[in-house]
C-alpha cells in the first residue's frame, strides 16, 4: 500500500500546476516542453548520402529551424562512398549529374539534383552543394552544410504549406 501512495504522490507532483510566489495558481505545467525531432538529409538523385537528426522544443518556426540547420551533424550513409570523397578532405562539393534534355525542366526537383532537406525548415535543390567535415576526438567526424550555403537559399527554399501558416514573420528576408 505504501508503494501505491508513492506512485500517486509522484504522479500528482508531475501533473500539478505551478504556483506563483504569492500563492496564485497558474495553468502552466511544471514539466519541460516536449521535444520535436528534426530529420535532415542530403540526397543525390534518389539516394540519401548524408543523414542527421537534431531536436528542439517545438517552438521555432520554419525560418528559425532553417537558420540553425548549419549545426546539424550529418553522418554518411552507405551511398556516401559512391561520391568518392578523399579520406583527408575537409571540404567537398557534392555534385548532381547533368539534366538530360528530355523536357523535364518543368519539374522543380529533378532526380539528378542534389537536395538538402530538414523537416520543419524546408528544402532546396541544386546542382552542387558544398559540405564541410567537422572532426572531434577519437576519430569520430561528421559533415555539415555551411551557414552561407543555407543563407543564400533562404528566400528560394521550398517550405510545406502547413509550416508557412505557422511563420512568425511570413515576409521575413534573410
Amino acid at each position: 500500500m505504501h508503494n501505491i501512495a508513492a506512485v500517486v504522490t509522484s504522479t500528482l507532483a508531475v501533473l500539478s500546476c505551478a504556483w506563483h510566489a504569492n500563492g496564485e495558481r497558474t495553468n502552466e505545467e511544471t514539466r519541460s516542453p516536449v521535444e520535436r525531432l528534426l530529420r535532415a538529409e542530403v540526397r543525390v538523385g534518389n539516394r540519401v548520402v548524408l543523414r542527421g537528426i537534431a531536436n528542439d522544443d517545438g517552438s521555432p518556426d520554419a525560418d528559425e529551424v532553417w537558420s540553425m540547420a548549419h549545426t546539424v551533424k550529418l553522418y554518411p550513409t552507405k551511398d556516401f562512398a559512391d561520391l568518392k570523397v578523399p579520406a583527408d578532405a575537409e571540404e567537398f562539393m557534392v555534385l548532381g549529374t547533368p539534366i538530360p534534355p528530355d523536357g523535364r525542366l518543368d519539374n522543380p526537383v529533378h532526380e539528378t539534383d542534389v537536395v538538402f532537406k530538414i523537416s520543419g525548415g524546408g528544402e532546396f535543390a541544386t546542382m552542387a552543394l558544398q559540405i564541410e567535415k567537422v572532426d572531434v576526438l577519437f576519430g569520430t567526424s561528421w559533415w555539415k552544410v555551411p551557414r552561407d550555403a543555407l543563407d543564400i537559399r533562404f528566400p528560394s527554399r521550398l517550405v510545406p504549406r502547413y509550416l508557412v501558416a505557422k511563420l512568425k514573420k511570413p515576409l521575413r528576408k534573410k
